[in-house]
């Protein structure tokens, strides 16, 4: 028995795949995890496709989210294409040039002394390959060297302005959000 597919849902060997335009473009993309293609596997490939055209029509569809395997996921996503190349220094320099226009000479010169330590730690890496406990593992790192709270804020300052910079240049889909002084001010 040869069940009868909706609109956009379509067999590819003996996978599931639904079928939607983005952008002017085609894609196709198979559903992973069917085991078995019946009428719950096709309403469920009718729904996925349903929430993506939905997204899709209120501009709030994330392809990776979706489809985090798909090679057009870099492509589409928000999260690709060149930007995903930016490392630390490169969010480093960018962010205080930005500094530069916007605060005092002396403001930025101590952001740029304090970048110094984000700089020799994450400098040559990828800004998305970088995690959260690395972070808080980098924070951590900072305090048993003796740098008082203050001062690892201070750095903590620039690293939330490089990685709210790239959050809103669509490179990061969550935001860092580490204030030292929060943390320590009960101890």
């Amino acid at each position: 028995m040869k069940e009868k597919m909706p609109t956009g849902v379509e067999m590819n060997g003996k996978q599931l795949r639904i079928v939607f335009m983005l952008h002017g473009q085609r894609c196709r993309e198979p559903l992973p995890g069917i085991v078995a293609v019946n009428k719950a596997s096709i309403a469920y490939a009718d729904n996925k496709r349903r929430t993506i055209l939905t997204e899709i029509k209120e501009g709030r569809f994330d392809y990776a989210a979706h489809f985090p395997e798909s090679p057009r996921a870099t492509m589409f996503s928000g999260t690709g294409g060149h930007s995903t190349k930016r490392t630390v220094q490169e969010g480093i320099d960018r962010w205080l040039e930005v500094q530069r226009a916007l605060r005092a000479s002396s403001t930025v010169a101590n952001y740029a002394s304090k970048s110094k330590h984000v700089g020799a730690k994450f400098g040559k890496r990828r800004i998305v390959d970088i995690s959260k406990s690395d972070i808080e593992l980098f924070q951590a790192h900072l305090l048993k060297q003796s740098l008082s709270p203050k001062t690892v804020n201070d750095i903590f300052t620039v690293v939330r302005g490089v990685w709210a910079d790239a959050f809103g240049d669509g490179i990061l889909k969550l935001r860092i959000s580490v204030n030292v002084t929060e943390r320590f001010a009960n101890t």
